[in-house]
């Protein structure tokens, strides 16, 4: 798919230069240590027992993840796709070979998605990913910390945290199929260290790829 991204990035409380290794004689950007909450508890990626994949929101707009396909993409042993749209009983999340055949009671399969911890009954396809700061995908049984519906694993969405400095992002993007993205954030203090607000917006539209013979309507596009 041919597409143009836009992104503007503007930091009212002060912009930090990149961070450059000491000492080693290397030239080359550092590793960045990723810290994950994905037993609900902050650890480094490395130290955890469970086999996570993490995106950071860096991460997520370089390589313009914007559905949970695109996530499956880059993810070892993860496979998703929908089946009759965006509707909860299309989701079919696969974790290392294991899915359902068809969903359960509330839309639970083998995989569960969950928004900060929170488990989400209506389909995994509605979420935005402009708005978080982390997506982490655990393979692997995860009944002991996040309930049933998840013996393949767990999707789980870090949503980004108002900051103590006035921070945004606009983000405009266009593409073949119809396809358009706005979606922006701002985050800053309110009452000194006390109170801070997040706000975010967006939308999204995709016209579809087939067109329906008859009429020569296309089919298949979403709106958001």
């Amino acid at each position: 798919m041919a597409y143009l991204s836009l992104a503007v990035l503007f930091l009212l409380g002060g912009w930090a230069g990149p961070v450059v290794a000491q000492g080693t004689g290397i030239a080359g950007p550092p590793i960045e240590e990723i810290i994950v909450t994905a037993r609900k508890k902050a650890e480094p990626l490395l130290d955890g027992p469970v086999a996570v994949t993490a995106f950071s929101a860096v991460v997520i707009q370089d390589l313009g993840i914007g559905r949970l396909e695109d996530v499956a993409r880059y993810t070892p042993g993860f496979s998703f796709a929908s089946a009759t749209g965006r509707q909860p009983a299309s989701d079919r999340p696969a974790i290392r070979g294991m899915t359902t055949i068809r969903n359960g009671i509330a839309n639970t399969s083998a995989a569960a998605t969950f928004i900060d911890g929170v488990y989400v009954g209506g389909s995994a396809q509605s979420t935005e990913f402009y708005n978080l700061k982390r997506i982490e995908v655990l393979r692997g049984p995860q009944a002991a910390l996040y309930g049933r519906g998840t013996y393949a694993g767990a999707i789980n969405y870090v949503t980004r945290r108002p900051t103590d400095e006035f921070e945004g992002e606009v983000m405009v993007t266009g593409a073949d199929h119809e396809t358009t993205k706005f979606a922006g954030w701002v985050s800053g203090p309110i009452v000194d260290e006390r109170l801070a607000f997040f706000l975010a917006a967006g939308y999204r539209h995709y016209g579809g790829e087939y067109v329906n013979i008859r009429d020569g309507s296309s089919v298949g596009g979403e709106e958001s």
